[in-house]
């Protein structure tokens, strides 16, 4: 630094020599400095040549950046395009799916409320039947109750008419008995009359023969004698007409008593008949009330198996209702995270529209500060290179992602159309077990009603009735069965409708994350891209500009007056304009650079550490490179400055500076890789995330 001094003091004496002559007379160091200028001639002629033939190459390959500028920009539009018609092809998707989701839903509703008449009209039938079997049941027994109780009625008045006859009989016995006592009693008197009679006849005719003697014509005084009797004879004739009259009477008794004992034996008949039919009719009255009993019995069970089946059918009813208000709720919960899913992908989306206007923003901006920047192109080149490799394999890979992207797109959808053939399929299958079931259901009220007609015409057979009985419980087992299918099949046609739902809304979610962030991502490559090229492009003007300012004030480099360094005002508007006065040392500006590198060199390792790894830090590292570069570049020294420093101190300046740039040219580069690295990454877990719907 001590001969970097001493050689600008010997630049400020030979410049001072210049401005006054008459000094230079009495020194006497014409020969030295004419060829001092002699040597800056050949030094300037020889810059200025380099500098033509690098602002010549410049300008070349400027021509050739700005042409692949262009064409990366048609290349971004037409991506750009791509996405834009990406996300169209979305949104379609997005409202034929919500189309589809709604038309389901009121296919679904409505096959629940058909579902619903269907349990309503069926549980009508249901009641109805029973009513008219209770109904019938009821009128049977009633009209047998009251066959039995006018037939008990009938046996208990004839009971009381055969009582009263055999009353009467009795009656009628007791006085033919005290008739026949009393009929005794005279025949016993009228016997002894006549025995007293005999023997008083007896003993008179006895005395007779004794006191009169026989004659010899025995029999005259004997007719004879019986005139000759007393008139104690004469009631003997009287005696025997009673007698007549008494065996008549007899006779006529006994002939009513064989008469009454004929009608006691016709009255035991009658009564053995009676009572013969009595007992047949309390064997009937046994046999029927058995019969109730036993149908009472059956009508208790009967009653205790509905009251089962109705608590079944309630418990059953409970169910259906709990798992139709869990489906409801089911689906107002997905449909309710749907919507949450769509109001907050339109937000990221309006956020990104956000974020691409304030990038836009923000890219003019920086356009604007980068026009007056300056770089070196030709220090460059390889990272120029590197870059646009890079961007050739994130383009390409990005192309592969988008032609995944469609594959698996058209594979949604053709997935899609499969499920919505296997819905259809089941649906109409749904329909069509449903009528089997419906007709399975017209046949059994049929065969109802047929036996119900049955059960009317076969009121007074109770095996009939036993065996209709029987059938009516086969029919309420059917109809159980039938419940029993017709809920299984709502529970498969809810899973089945309900599964490929749930499916189409995670795929559909996934597959709009996976675009949405496809966009975002073209955007930042974008933004990352335009920001390199126009830090290229505005870096390969500035330079020209720099070479063209050097060579219009080339004339000027031998004037008195020193000249003002201005900082970069434009870019760095906080710090204040700084003048260099002649008094001011040539080696500051220098040490400025020297300063702002040690600054930028810490910057950056700042921001690596701390950084969160996104591409909009990367934008503002390299826009700190850029302001870094450009207050480098206007920190240095003007071209008269320069022209006065010596040979040796000039060419150390330049090779530090060289060195400086080498080292953020590797930076750059380090940055570079790193970005295309994370570019592969995204680009590996966005296949990675395409492909895991298909491998589910």
């Amino acid at each position: 630094m001590d001969g970097f001094f001493t050689g600008n003091t010997v630049m400020e004496q030979i410049v001072e020599g210049f401005l006054h002559p008459e000094q230079t007379r009495v020194t006497g160091c014409e020969a030295e400095l004419q060829e001092l200028m002699r040597q800056i001639d050949i030094m300037v002629n020889q810059k200025k040549a380099e500098w033509e033939r690098q602002t010549q190459t410049l300008e070349a390959r400027l021509e050739a950046r700005e042409k692949e500028l262009i064409s990366t920009r048609f290349s971004l539009d037409a991506k750009n395009h791509e996405a834009g018609m990406l996300i169209q092809r979305l949104e379609d998707m997005e409202r034929s799916n919500q189309e589809i989701v709604f038309k389901y839903e009121e296919k679904l509703n409505a096959l629940q409320s058909e579902l619903e008449k269907l349990k309503y009209s069926y549980g009508k039938l249901q009641r109805h039947h029973s009513k008219r079997a209770r109904e019938a049941s009821k009128e049977l027994a009633d009209d047998e109750i009251d066959k039995l109780n006018k037939k008990l009625e009938e046996f208990r008045a004839k009971s009381k008419e055969w009582d009263t006859q055999r009353a009467m009989y009795q009656i009628e016995l007791a006085s033919l008995e005290e008739q026949r006592r009393s009929l005794n009693e005279k025949c016993e008197i009228f016997q002894k009359t006549c025995q007293n009679y005999h023997s008083r006849l007896s003993y008179l005719q006895q005395q007779k023969d004794v006191t009169e003697p026989p004659r010899n014509s025995g029999a005259s005084p004997g007719r004879w004698g019986f005139l000759d009797l007393p008139q104690e004879a004469i009631p003997t004739e009287d005696l025997k007409s009673t007698v007549q009259e008494l065996t008549t009477k007899r006779r006529e008794l006994q002939e009513e008593k064989q008469r009454l004992l004929l009608d006691l034996q016709q009255s035991r008949s009658l009564r053995q008949k009676a009572e013969e039919e009595l007992s047949e009719v309390r064997l009937e009255l046994q046999s029927c009330g058995n019969l109730l009993r036993t149908s009472e019995q059956e009508n208790a069970v009967l009653r205790k198996e509905m009251a089962k089946l109705q608590e079944q059918l309630a418990r059953n009813e409970d169910s259906y209702r709990l798992q139709e208000q869990n489906s409801k709720h089911r689906m107002s919960t997905e449909l309710l995270n749907l919507k949450l899913a769509l109001e907050s992908s339109e937000q990221q989306l309006q956020m990104n529209h956000k974020t691409e206007t304030i990038l836009k923003t923000e890219i003019t901006q920086l356009q604007a500060r980068l026009e007056t920047s300056h770089s070196h192109c030709m220090q460059l080149r390889d990272t120029l290179i590197r870059s646009k490799n890079g961007l050739v394999f994130v383009e390409e890979e990005k192309n592969k992602e988008i032609n995944m992207l469609k594959e698996s797109l058209l594979q949604m959808e053709a997935c899609h159309s499969s499920e919505m053939r296997q819905l259809q399929a089941e649906m109409t299958e749904v329909r069509a077990t449903l009528q089997q079931k419906d007709s399975a259901l017209a046949e059994a009220m049929e065969k109802a009603s047929h036996l119900e007609d049955k059960l009317l015409k076969c009121k007074g057979k109770p095996t009939e009735y036993q065996v209709a009985m029987i059938q009516l419980h086969a029919l309420t087992v059917e109809n159980k069965q039938l419940k029993e299918l017709i809920g299984t099949l709502e529970a498969q046609t809810g899973s089945s409708l309900h599964r490929p739902h749930s499916k189409l809304k995670m795929e559909t979610v996934r597959f709009e994350e996976e675009v949405s962030a496809v966009p975002n991502d073209l955007a930042q490559q974008k933004v990352q891209q335009g920001s390199a090229f126009q830090y290229l492009e505005e870096h390969v003007k500035g330079s020209g500009e720099f070479l063209q300012q050097q060579n219009g004030n080339k004339p000027q480099m031998m004037t008195p007056e020193p000249q003002v360094i201005l900082d970069s005002d434009e870019l760095d508007h906080d710090k204040p304009p700084q003048a260099l006065s002649p008094h001011n040392p040539p080696d500051e500006p220098f040490s400025d650079l020297s300063a702002k590198t040690d600054g930028v060199e810490e910057r950056p390792a700042s921001r690596r550490g701390t950084s969160a790894m996104h591409d909009s830090d990367f934008i503002e590292e390299d826009l700190s490179h850029a302001s870094v570069f450009e207050n480098v570049l206007e920190s240095l020294p003007t071209e008269e400055e320069f022209m006065l420093l010596a040979q040796g101190q000039s060419i150390q300046a330049v090779d530090r500076f060289l060195q400086e740039e080498d080292r953020r040219i590797r930076e750059l580069e380090q940055l570079f890789d790193f970005y295309i690295n994370k570019m592969g990454v995204s680009t590996h877990q966005a296949v990675q995330s395409c492909l895991k719907p298909k491998l589910l």
